[in-house]
C-alpha cells in the first residue's frame, strides 16, 4: 500500500484510525476489473482483520496468540512494539552508503492493518510456524482431508492453492495463493521482491533447471527499515526464513533466500549476484534522478492563478475517512495528512493551480519513508470553478491508480474567482494577517 489512505507516511506515523478501515476500503476503485489480472494490495488483509475482531470480537494480535502463538510455542511474537532491547533496531541504506537509523513504524494491534504489517517476531518462531503449516499441508493432501489433529491451521491445501497468474505468466508458472507466490520451477523466484522491480523479471536469475515441476511458495516482507524473506518447499519439507534489519538498495533477504533453496535442491545457484547488486543499486539511483528530471522539465513559470490563500482549506476523500489540510505559512503552502504532526509537505507552485515537492530520496529516508520514485505522488492539482473558486484537489498518490480527488468541504477557506482580494502584510513582511477584504470588481 502506497496511497495515503491507510499507509504509514513520515516518521512511522499511521493516518486512519482502525474505525476507518472498512468505510475507507469500501471507497477505494479497482484498478482493474475483479480477477481480471492480479495486483497486490495490503486492503484485502486490513479487511480480513476487521472480520476477525467483529466476528471474534477480539484484538487480532489477541485471537492470533490465543489460537496460534501460544500452541506452537511463539513466545517472541507479538502484535504490540516489544519491549526490552533485544529488538532489532531498523536503518535505511543512503545514497552515500551510510547506515541511517529510522523510527519503528507505529503499527500495532491497536491500528487497522494488523494482519498486514504489525506482527513481530524471531527466526525462531517463524520456523516453529512454517514447521507446522507444511505439516498440516502434507497431512491435508495425503488424507484429502480439511484439517489436522493438533495443528491450528485447517484448509491449508486452499492456503496452498494458486488462483490467479502473476504478471504476464500463466497460473500453472509463477501465481498467486491466499498470501503466499507458489512458483514452479525452473522460474524467477523474486516475484514477490523488489529485486524484481528495480532490474525487471528478465533479468533475475531462474532457479531449479533439475528441478523441474517442483513448487515452492514464498513471500517478502518490505517497510522502512527492514526486508524479510520466506521461502517453503513442500517437496522436502523444507523453510527458509531471511530477516534483516535494513532498506537498502537491494533486498538482500531475497538472494540469500534462494541461495539457500538452490543448496537444499542441489541446484547451480545463482551466479554474479554481486554484479546483480550493483544493477539494483544503479537502477534504484537513477530512478530517482531520472524522477527529478521529468518534474523539472516540465516546471513552468506560470504563477498560481489564485492568491496562496485560496487554496486553503480541508479537502476530503469520497468516503470522507482522509483530510489533506492545505494552509498558508511564511513560505508558501503546507499539506498536511490527516492534521497529524509528523506528516506535512512543502508545496512549491509548479504550473499554475499545480504544485510539487522536490523528490529526494535521503531525505524520505531519513523521514522512514518507502521510496517513491513517481511523479505522480510529488504533484497535487487544485481545480476550480467560477463561482466557488479552488473546490478539489488531485492527487495520483498511487503509481498504478488514477489520480484521486480529494472535494474541499464548505465552510473552509475559498476564495470564490471574480471578486477582488486585498491582503494587508505585517511590516516585517513575514505572515498574512488574517485581516481580508472583499469588492465586486
Amino acid at each position: 500500500v502506497r496511497n495515503p489512505n491507510g499507509d504509514c507516511q513520515k516518521h512511522g506515523e499511521f493516518l486512519l484510525s482502525k474505525s476507518q478501515i472498512v468505510q475507507t476500503a469500501c471507497h477505494i476503485e479497482a484498478v482493474k476489473p475483479f480477477r481480471s489480472s492480479f495486483v497486490y494490495s495490503q486492503w484485502n488483509h486490513a479487511l480480513v482483520t476487521a472480520i476477525i475482531e467483529k466476528v471474534t470480537n477480539e484484538t487480532f494480535g489477541t485471537y492470533v496468540r490465543r489460537k496460534i502463538f501460544i500452541p506452537l510455542g511463539m513466545s517472541r511474537s507479538t502484535f504490540m512494539r516489544p519491549g526490552g532491547d533485544n529488538v532489532a533496531t531498523p536503518y535505511s541504506i543512503d545514497d552515500h552508503m551510510n547506515p541511517v537509523r529510522v523510527k519503528h513504524l507505529n503499527m500495532t494491534d491497536r491500528t487497522g492493518f494488523a494482519g498486514g504489517y504489525a506482527m513481530r517476531t524471531t527466526i525462531k518462531d517463524l520456523l516453529a510456524l512454517y514447521q507446522s503449516l507444511l505439516q498440516a499441508h502434507a497431512h491435508e493432501l495425503r488424507q484429502d482431508v480439511q484439517s489436522t489433529d493438533g495443528s491450528p491451521f485447517r484448509d491449508v491445501k486452499a492456503i496452498f492453492s494458486p488462483y490467479i497468474g502473476v504478471g504476464t505468466a500463466a497460473i500453472d508458472g509463477i501465481a498467486y495463493c491466499l498470501g503466499l507466490y507458489r512458483t514452479r520451477l525452473p522460474n524467477n523466484l523474486a516475484t514477490s521482491s523488489v529485486n524484481n522491480l528495480l532490474v525487471g523479471p528478465r533479468r533475475m536469475p531462474r532457479i531449479g533447471g533439475n528441478s523441474t515441476g517442483l513448487e515452492v511458495f514464498h513471500h517478502t516482507g518490505n517497510v522502512p527499515g527492514y526486508f524479510a524473506s520466506a521461502f517453503l518447499i513442500p517437496s522436502t519439507m523444507s523453510a527458509i526464513v531471511v530477516l534483516t534489519n535494513s532498506l537498502s538498495f537491494v533486498d538482500p533477504t531475497d538472494l540469500v533466500g534462494q541461495l539457500l533453496v538452490s543448496q537444499i535442491l542441489d541446484e547451480q545457484p545463482p551466479h554474479d549476484l554481486l554484479k546483480f547488486c550493483h544493477l539494483a543499486q544503479s537502477a534504484s539511483m537513477a530512478a530517482y534522478k531520472a524522477l527529478n528530471l521529468q518534474l523539472q522539465k516540465y516546471k513552468t513559470e506560470k504563477p498560481p492563478d489564485l492568491p496562496l490563500v485560496a487554496y486553503e482549506g480541508e479537502y476530503f476523500n469520497k468516503a470522507g475517512t482522509f483530510i489533506i489540510a492545505i494552509s498558508l505559512v511564511e513560505k508558501g503552502l503546507r499539506m498536511t495528512m490527516q492534521h497529524m504532526p509528523l506528516t506535512s509537505y512543502h508545496l512549491i507552485p509548479y504550473d499554475g493551480n499545480t504544485f510539487y515537492w522536490p523528490a529526494n530520496r535521503n531525505a524520505e529516508i531519513e523521514q522512514s519513508m518507502w521510496p517513491i520514485p513517481s511523479t505522480g505522488y510529488h504533484k497535487i492539482v487544485f481545480g476550480a470553478n467560477e463561482r466557488h473558486g479552488i473546490d478539489r484537489l488531485t492527487w495520483k498518490h498511487d503509481p498504478l491508480a488514477s489520480p484521486e480527488v480529494f472535494e474541499k468541504r464548505k465552510g473552509t477557506s475559498t476564495l470564490p474567482l471574480g471578486k477582488l482580494w486585498c491582503f494587508v502584510m505585517p511590516e516585517n513582511g513575514h505572515q498574512l494577517l488574517s485581516l481580508r477584504f472583499a469588492a465586486e470588481t
